[in-house]
């Protein structure tokens, strides 16, 4: 499908509790959108809790505008809790998004589990342009490679006003639930 692009990764071998790696991607004949991306994480055990830190960052090469991303996150379980936080960027033409979660689940000995969920995001290249997000989530598991899922999320997102053309803002929000059942062989 890429035609004459070359696509290369190479991955550290696991040291420790460290992983990294680099990809890269040529853009074959129609040079100058070459992309390169690296990731690493970090993997340790402190009093009994298991911390992963990971981040990873790419860019496109473009002859305007790079498009340019990176991702950082922390992880932490503690025995049946599970932690999560997030931030990101994502910066192109006429993009400049900025983001962040937190998440948090728990395992109850019934086979339950609780999560819950909030994010927001923003665009600085569109005044006003932001959308927001939070959920809880209960998972069953009903026998093995079976599992329920119910979700509820909220949402809002104000589309802002482009700065280019001047559109004016136009506002959405909600609620959505959902019922899915898992299966996995």
């Amino acid at each position: 499908m890429s035609g004459n692009a070359i696509k290369v990764a190479y991955f550290l071998p696991a040291m420790g509790g460290l992983t990294a790696g680099i990809s890269f991607a040529d853009s074959g004949n129609t040079s100058g959108t070459d992309t390169t991306s690296y990731g690493a994480h970090y993997t340790m055990d402190a009093g009994g809790n298991k911390i992963t830190v990971g981040g990873a960052t790419s860019t496109t090469e473009a002859t305007t505008t790079d498009t340019d991303s990176q991702n950082l996150g922390i992880k932490v379980v503690s025995g049946n809790l599970t932690v999560i936080a997030s931030q990101g960027s994502f910066e192109a033409v006429d993009e400049d998004r900025n983001g962040t979660g937190l998440a948090a689940s728990y395992k109850l000995a019934n086979g339950v589990t609780l999560g819950a969920f909030t994010m927001t995001s923003e665009d600085d290249s569109d005044a006003g342009e932001e959308y927001t997000a939070s959920g809880i989530e209960a998972q069953y598991v009903i026998a093995a490679g079976l599992t329920a899922v119910v979700g509820v999320t909220d949402y809002e997102y104000k589309l802002g006003t482009d700065r280019d053309t001047g559109m004016s803002s136009v506002s959405d929000s909600g609620t959505t639930t959902a019922l899915t059942i898992k299966a996995s062989f």
